[in-house]
């Protein structure tokens, strides 16, 4: 009896390390490719994923016929290893490892609306985008997968008009979906995901005599990257944007001359695995290092030209030093946003409690412990501008609130 329990706990054992490896081994296939949709031909695209050290390209299962256009976008859950592209009116799912289409569903949408700028969250597993209904409506939305419904998280200007080519982004930390409109000029957006509202709707600076844009983020530092072109020089640049003043500023120069021209569509990414930058020009995936802003990858493709590329790795849910967002504990900031200083009420809650604020990478700016005030005053004033973590604990209970400092 004993030897067949021992038995069994080694199988059960083995099982989850086979487990462990399928994972590992899975994730680590995944992540050596890019993936995108490859116009083959006129009118045909597939599935198709690039081999980073080599260039070459392996198609996959045919697209569903459909036609390119502004609407159309993609989005990856890494966990799962689906990449999911939506035509505007259809959500296509594919197994990145089989290369396999896993769902094909349409859209719980008007006939005259559109879904775009798509954005997985893998907090909870949901994706967000832009739904637009013009003229009637422009909206901010919420979609849940499993459900295959949309939820309208706020409306927006429907006079808004959408730089759709130019990337977009999903922070799961600061809980911001980002992307550019014009408004009429190009504005950087970040919308906060809960509710929707605006946390900062900013001009983009752009840089004497060029053009910003194809942004993405990346995790480890929430910076936004994207590209500044030149186009009479003949030279782009690798580039970051700040929210809060519309600052673009090159990572380092010079810039480069391939890639001049990114495909309208083609998509940009960040490989948050190695920090690298890459975006796609037709039949060429151009890449920069982000710590250095030098070009470090420029790969002909061997057939086909690229749209919406993807690359399996994803922000994680929380900074360092930050648990999972809990509501255990009532917690109001006022005013929030500020310039930094402001009350934070405990709704007169005199437990003992500790206070600490983080910034968006986790470390610690501001402690307090042994607290049993049921209000405490904080000055933040001299903390540069942006998004920062309040956490509190007693006891039994902890909260974290977002902190906006303009």
């Amino acid at each position: 009896m004993m030897k067949t329990k021992v038995m069994k706990t080694w199988m059960f054992k083995l099982k989850i390390f086979i487990l462990i490896i399928a994972c590992r081994s899975g994730h680590a296939q995944v992540s050596n490719f890019i993936y995108a949709l490859n116009n083959t031909s006129t009118g045909i695209f597939h599935f198709s994923k690039v081999e980073i050290a080599t260039g070459l390209i392996t198609n996959f299962q045919m697209v569903p016929p459909w036609s390119l256009s502004l609407s159309s976008s993609s989005t990856i859950d890494n966990y799962h290893q689906k990449y999911f592209f939506c035509t505007g009116d259809t959500l296509i799912t594919f197994d990145a490892v089989s290369g396999t289409i896993l769902s094909n569903i349409p859209l719980p949408i008007p006939s005259t609306a559109e879904l775009f700028n798509i954005q997985f969250n893998p907090c909870d597993s949901a994706i967000y985008g832009i739904l637009n209904n013009y003229p009637a409506s422009i909206s901010f939305v919420h979609y849940n997968i499993a459900t295959n419904t949309i939820m309208t998280i706020s409306s927006l200007n429907p006079n808004t008009f959408f730089c759709t080519y130019c990337g977009s982004f999903l922070d799961p930390v600061t809980g911001i979906y980002g992307f550019l409109n014009f408004a009429p000029n190009l504005n950087i957006s970040g919308l906060d995901i809960s509710t929707g509202q605006f946390v900062f709707n900013t001009p983009v600076n752009d840089l004497p005599g060029e053009t910003f844009g194809n942004i993405t983020l990346k995790c480890s530092t929430h910076e936004i990257f994207g590209t500044s072109v030149d186009y009479s020089a003949g030279v782009t640049y690798l580039s970051t944007i700040n929210p809060n003043t519309g600052n673009v500023t090159h990572v380092s120069n010079p810039g480069w001359t391939p890639g001049l021209n990114a495909a309208a569509g083609g998509g940009s990414l960040i490989n948050q695995l190695t920090g690298d930058y890459y975006y796609t020009a037709g039949d060429t995936l151009i890449g920069a290092n982000t710590l250095s802003g030098n070009l470090i990858y420029n790969q002909t493709i061997n057939s086909g030209y690229l749209f919406l590329i993807q690359h399996f790795s994803q922000c994680a849910c929380s900074p360092n030093g930050i648990s999972e967002l809990k509501r255990d504990l009532t917690v109001n900031l006022t005013p929030n946003p500020s310039n930094g200083n402001f009350k934070i009420n405990f709704n007169n809650n005199t437990s003992e409690k500790t206070i600490r604020i983080f910034d968006v990478t986790g470390n610690i700016i501001y402690e307090k412990n042994k607290l049993t005030n049921s209000e405490v005053e904080i000055n933040l004033t001299a903390s540069p501008k942006g998004i920062y973590f309040l956490k509190v604990m007693t006891r039994d209970k902890i909260t974290v609130a977002k902190i906006l400092i303009q």
